[in-house]
């Protein structure tokens, strides 16, 4: 049984939400936004006691309006089965919780509040189901594309879709503005996600650098690993390889001069070690020669 105490201290809560509390609460939107909140955060937590559950470790989970973003520790060693559970979740929260105020209803319980927590459960199983990074949907996308194309171009792909689904629902607010309609959903949440597509494209090189730290462990275990090939010129920086390497598979790093021939051979072991001891500000030639 998961430690619940332990799940409740990974959730944090954004400075935009705590704001946007503020700003519904002056407009007379308390009720709804303390709804918003309980639904959401609820949402998030059974996204950490799901991870638990399969033993995974979570970081820390952060409440936005209309969401939150898990950081999960180890996450390409999760697999794509354990991630999309994960991920999952929280939407399935929303949905069975739909169904079960749509079941008070048919049997005449009365419920408090039913249309607006109908509501919000609606709009947040929807809305995290698109397919696009930070939402659920596009994490899920992530995980079922980095099995087919790694997880760099997964990333990408999650995350440009998350941009392009941003824009969509800004212009979609846009649109009813001129039809004289005014929602602020449709102009807060594009900013919440472009906020956290822009913190997981910085953290995506970290990802690929702390994969490096545990690869060698699991090859030891496993005993074999998939094997990727990247060809480079000596003069090549160390850094600029770490873009090309990708999870999962263990590389090799052919270095060739100018003229095109073979100088050696690097193990992303000893790419990793250049990043270590010159912060990767070092030749693959140079980082050949001290091996040599």
């Amino acid at each position: 049984m998961p430690n619940i105490k332990k799940a409740f201290s990974k959730i944090k809560i954004n400075k935009y939400f705590v704001l946007l509390f503020l700003v519904c609460t002056a407009a007379g939107y308390f009720k709804d936004v303390v709804l918003l909140f309980l639904f959401v955060f609820l949402h998030e937590l059974c996204h950490v006691l799901s991870a638990y559950i399969l033993k995974i470790k979570v970081k820390d989970i952060e409440l936005f309006p209309f969401g939150g973003t898990a950081r999960i520790d180890n996450l390409d060693y999760v697999g794509i089965y354990k991630e999309i559970v994960i991920n999952i979740a929280g939407p399935m929260f929303n949905a069975a919780t739909a169904i079960f105020l749509l079941l008070l209803k048919h049997f005449k319980v009365p419920v408090p509040y039913y249309t607006e927590m109908m509501s919000i459960n609606i709009v947040l199983f929807l809305f995290n189901m698109l397919p696009g990074f930070p939402l659920d949907g596009g994490k899920i996308l992530r995980a079922v594309l980095n099995y087919f194309i790694g997880f760099k171009k997964a990333s990408r792909f999650a995350i440009l879709s998350g941009k392009i689904i941003s824009i969509c629902i800004f212009l979609a607010g846009i649109l009813l503005l001129i039809y004289g309609k005014f929602n602020i959903s449709f102009f807060v949440m594009p900013f919440f996600m472009l906020y956290s597509s822009r913190q997981e494209e910085s953290s995506m090189v970290l990802t690929i650098i702390r994969d490096m730290i545990n690869k060698k462990s699991k090859l030891i275990e496993s005993g074999i690993m998939e094997t990727g090939f990247i060809c480079a010129f000596e003069d090549a920086y160390v850094n600029d390889i770490i873009k090309h390497i990708d999870l999962d598979k263990y590389h090799i790093i052919i270095v060739i001069g100018k003229d095109m021939k073979l100088k050696g051979f690097l193990t992303e072991s000893q790419v990793f070690d250049g990043i270590v001891q010159d912060a990767g500000n070092v030749t693959l030639g140079k980082l050949l020669d001290n091996i040599i």
